[in-house]
């Protein structure tokens, strides 16, 4: 029953809930180690006003990163060290490839799939590196450790490399300057809907 109740509560944490915001959508490219290579992907940012929670999802792939609001904040900092770096990377006209120090995010949420089945950790740590592909391409990516499901110690996942490109950076940055007034609207539809009960 307890394993029943967790698998729906997952596939509804999946999909946008009627209390989601939708702040970014945009491209990003995961790590695939089968074919050795990044699989272009589309990423989602929501923000859940009933539990404050930030979600990053990759639908294709079923994998949910689930952050509070000071792992978000963590994840900010590193889209603006980032930011930080591309100016100076493009002004020297220069590649790097540099972990972003002292800015991980420590036991957050990670939700997988594995063999159609939803699986949840919640010691999932994040890094973050900065990437230069080649002189004026550099990207912001993301790296896990191996994040074991709470409820079966044999299964697990690792994302060995979620690429953000500066489009896609700057687009996070742009949703969650957004999120209050989302809110704002959300909440005004929401009483316009009580009007008509």
């Amino acid at each position: 029953m307890k394993k029943l109740l967790t698998m729906m509560l997952l596939l509804v944490s999946l999909t946008a809930q009627a209390q989601d915001i939708d702040l970014f959508t945009g491209d990003c490219y995961l790590y695939n180690e089968m074919l050795d290579g990044s699989q272009l992907q589309e990423l989602k940012l929501q923000y859940s006003i009933e539990d404050g929670y930030y979600y990053y999802i990759i639908e294709s792939e079923k994998i949910m990163l689930s952050l509070t609001g000071e792992h978000n904040e963590t994840f900010i900092a590193n889209c603006e060290k980032y930011l930080e770096w591309c100016d100076i990377a493009n002004s020297k006209n220069i590649t790097i490839q540099k972990d972003i120090p002292d800015l991980t995010i420590e036991n957050c949420g990670l939700v997988f799939d594995w063999c159609n089945e939803f699986y949840v950790s919640k010691t999932c740590f994040v890094y973050f590196k900065f990437f230069s592909i080649k002189e004026q391409d550099h990207y912001l990516t993301l790296h896990t450790n191996k994040a074991v499901s709470y409820n079966n110690d044999y299964i697990d996942c690792q994302i060995k490399g979620l690429y953000l490109p500066l489009k896609t950076v700057n687009g996070i940055m742009e949703g969650m300057a957004t999120r209050e007034a989302k809110i704002i609207e959300f909440e005004a539809l929401e009483n316009n809907d009580d009007l008509f009960k």
